[in-house]
């Protein structure tokens, strides 16, 4: 099966590390009373709602298109998921009745509309995936309120507000409220990758309200290998048009005047690119390291973006598909029974290992399914475990998910126009960020 998508760079991508604004949403009811079903309950067998003696229904709310490009591919990956369940015999005496993936174009007020009619019209038990930047505090709010469970990519409010709340990210909270442990994961591959004691490493990161604390996680987490952060300022503008002139003579001096060994980008994909471009033009002669340019597809498609991107280090929080192995085969397997034209994209991606990591909540709640006794099961203590060799995704703790990051990342190496795999899925501890020096 062919590996590739369409492009996908907008700032809903970046936000991985950028987005601080986790912990805002209000609490729900979690873990508490174990009789309550959530005020949208009701089914035909008048058990929970969404749930039946014979079937649990699903919906998901991703943008499959933007103006910054949505993740196409995002209405495949649960699908191949869910289809695979029922193929097997279902959980728990049920199957999954899956009503497919809707469009809320990145958009709050469509993302909670979608919601709304999920749960009110749709009686979905769970919304899985519950993907990208449209998943605002007044869905997650709304979602809580109802006791409906959701998965996506854990960096958003709702996915990274309290331990008894239904919003769940399948790599945890990536950027806490406040950064109180250190993400190893962000670090510990890259200094392992290029084998120096004492990196000397200059973090590039944006101006902007929302980069503090994900600079910050950087920093702390090459200062938890060793390395000497040399240069860390949230000063690139985020606006269209940027002269990364000075930007890049910063960096060009900031090891006591010299060049550090390391560039590492917490910043949104244009200026990575613009700033990686420039300094290679200056004659910098170290390495690249960044958090978001895997995206299947936008090499091929992207010849400026792929000169200007070569040879650098991307970190990702699941395996890239060109390490292959049983759970890429899996997975790739899976697809291909729903879709047999369909191609592996970064959306697919997400949404199915968001749907592998919902599978196993739904056998850890057991036959007596409803939204009450699923937060209780979930919020209570579960670990999801991946399978396949190498993992998909990393192991992941609940309700400690909540509030930290599944610190395990994959390395690999842009080459040309391709994704060079360097180091597999590896999972790390999360140390506390007073136990790091300099960090806190």
């Amino acid at each position: 099966m062919k590996r590739t998508t369409v492009v996908r760079v907008g700032a809903g991508l970046a936000a991985v590390l950028l987005v601080a604004s986790c912990g805002t949403s209000n609490k729900g009811p979690g873990s508490g009373s174990a009789s309550g079903s959530g005020s949208g309950s009701g089914s035909s067998s008048g058990s929970a709602r969404g749930v039946t003696d014979k079937e649990i229904t699903i919906e998901g709310i991703a943008p499959l298109t933007s103006a910054s490009g949505g993740y196409p591919g995002a209405d495949i990956g649960a699908k191949a998921r869910f289809a695979r369940v029922n193929e097997e015999g279902g959980i728990n005496g049920r199957t999954i009745n899956y009503l497919g993936t809707k469009d809320d174009t990145e958009d709050g007020t469509k993302n909670l509309d979608l919601a709304k009619k999920a749960v009110q019209s749709d009686k979905a038990f769970a919304i899985v995936p519950m993907l990208g930047a449209g998943f605002l505090p007044a869905s997650s709010d709304y979602l809580n309120k109802e006791q409906v469970p959701s998965v996506g990519w854990g960096f958003m409010p709702g996915q990274c507000s309290g331990a008894d709340t239904y919003g769940f990210g399948f790599n945890g909270c990536i950027q806490p409220p406040g950064v109180k442990v250190v993400n190893t994961s962000l670090a510990a591959p890259i200094v392992k990758e290029l084998g120096r004691k004492g990196l000397k490493v200059a973090i590039v990161s944006d101006d902007s309200a929302n980069s503090t604390d994900g600079l910050k996680s950087v920093k702390a987490a090459f200062l938890s290998q060793g390395a000497d952060v040399v240069y860390a300022k949230p000063n690139v503008p985020t606006t269209e048009k940027v002269d990364y002139t000075p930007f890049v003579q910063d960096v060009m001096t900031s090891n006591a005047g010299g060049q550090p060994d390391l560039v590492v980008f917490n910043s949104l994909f244009s200026n990575t690119v613009g700033i990686t471009g420039g300094l290679k033009a200056a004659g910098y002669k170290g390495k690249f390291l960044n958090y978001i340019a895997y995206v299947p597809g936008l090499l091929e498609q992207s010849p400026d973006v792929a000169k200007a991107l070569d040879g650098s280090y991307v970190s990702t929080q699941f395996l890239p598909t060109e390490f292959g192995g049983t759970a890429i085969d899996q997975m790739e397997k899976d697809v291909k029974a729903v879709d047999p034209k369909a191609k592996i994209t970064l959306g697919v991606e997400l949404t199915y290992w968001s749907a592998d990591m919902f599978v196993q909540m739904l056998q850890a709640a057991g036959k007596n399914l409803t939204p009450a006794s699923f937060g209780k099961a979930i919020n209570g203590g579960f670990t999801y475990k991946p399978e396949g060799k190498p993992n998909g995704i990393g192991t992941l703790e609940y309700p400690k998910g909540h509030s930290e990051p599944a610190p395990c990342s994959a390395l690999v190496q842009i080459a040309g126009t391709s994704y060079k795999p360097t180091a597999e899925l590896t999972c790390y501890e999360n140390t506390p960020i007073e136990d790091v020096p300099g960090a806190s």
